[in-house]
């Protein structure tokens, strides 16, 4: 058991299903908040060793009082919530998480991709309204259900996530394009994000947000996508421009889209992408890595992070972009 002076700023984001016995037998002094305000982050890292957190944004202001702390754990991939060059500057180490939802999100991607074929969100609302009750008929047909044989998916972020859902569409004989990403050094093998948008029957985000993704698909690009196209997005919010995608449906430019992550996390009710008006959208909230498996790697990482860094071997240690 490590004698350091812990805290765990938003624990509740590992859900009430993962015990944290493990991390508790861990540390001695581990202080567990469910989730923390900004106006509380000063006084419950003051004397901290360790701070341990997913989306709590940390800043040069808390690292200032902050004197005795060594070490913040992510548990996630994520690190733009982390203000990491001055944290380095203070002789602080990041670590993140990586490689722990190989699973959950491709599983996810997939699943958005069959509801958008199969409309099933609007099949069983209609269901639900009473409208195969009162059917002539013994089916109702009145959304287009489509296959996924032999449909175009363009994969956007060929990583661990993107690699998987490759793997995971093969049995529906699929063509799968990839595409190179601005900011990237291009591969002469895979396409330019323009050419990949106009074939793409479905397009599948797995790309990290960085300063020449951010609001990589605005309005300009669902213009070059095929109007019987969908959009999956189980990336990051901003790499979207919301308000453009909310247009592009209402106007039937692509034809539909399915969005775990949004630009902000809870969306405020007046998001552009809550308005009900919106066709064929499906919204998830930010779950797709949250599988049981998922997260209880992730808490395996997360203890092998603190124990390497402690140990003199610090592991995933994020640098400064």
């Amino acid at each position: 058991m490590l004698s350091i002076k812990a805290v765990f700023l938003d624990a509740g984001t590992m859900g009430e299903d993962i015990s944290l016995f493990p991390l508790k037998s861990l540390l001695a002094d581990l202080d567990i908040y469910d989730h923390t305000s900004a106006d509380r982050i000063s006084e419950r890292i003051a004397d901290a060793e360790l701070i341990i957190v997913n989306k709590v944004k940390l800043n040069a202001d808390h690292f200032k009082t902050s004197s005795r702390l060594k070490l913040i754990c992510l548990t996630a991939t994520g690190s733009d919530n982390i203000d990491v060059k001055t944290a380095n500057e203070y002789g602080i180490t990041v670590c993140n998480i990586t490689g722990y939802s190989a699973n959950s999100v491709p599983q996810h991607a997939l699943t958005l991709m069959l509801m958008l074929a199969t409309r099933v969100n609007d099949y069983v609302s209609d269901v639900r309204a009473g409208q195969w009750s009162s059917s002539n008929h013994f089916t109702l047909l009145n959304h287009a259900i489509i296959e996924l044989n032999g449909k175009t998916l363009g994969i956007a972020g060929y990583g661990t996530l993107g690699r998987q859902l490759q793997r995971l569409v093969e049995p529906f004989d699929m063509q799968v394009l990839l595409c190179n990403l601005p900011g990237r050094p291009v591969d002469k093998s895979r396409l330019a994000l323009p050419e990949l948008l106009e074939r793409a029957d479905f397009l599948s985000l797995h790309c990290p947000l960085t300063p020449q993704t951010h609001a990589m698909l605005g309005e300009s690009e669902f213009k070059l996508m095929k109007s019987s196209a969908f959009l999956i997005n189980t990336a990051r919010g901003q790499l979207i421009n919301e308000s453009a995608l909310a247009k592009a449906l209402k106007q039937g430019e692509i034809s539909g889209a399915a969005i775990d992550v949004l630009s902000q996390e809870p969306p405020p009710a007046d998001h552009p992408l809550l308005d009900p008006e919106i066709p064929n959208l499906i919204l998830t909230p930010h779950n797709a890595w949250g599988s049981i498996e998922s997260r209880t790697k992730l808490l395996e990482i997360l203890i092998a992070n603190i124990k390497g860094f402690f140990d003199g071997k610090p592991q995933n240690v994020v640098k400064p972009q």
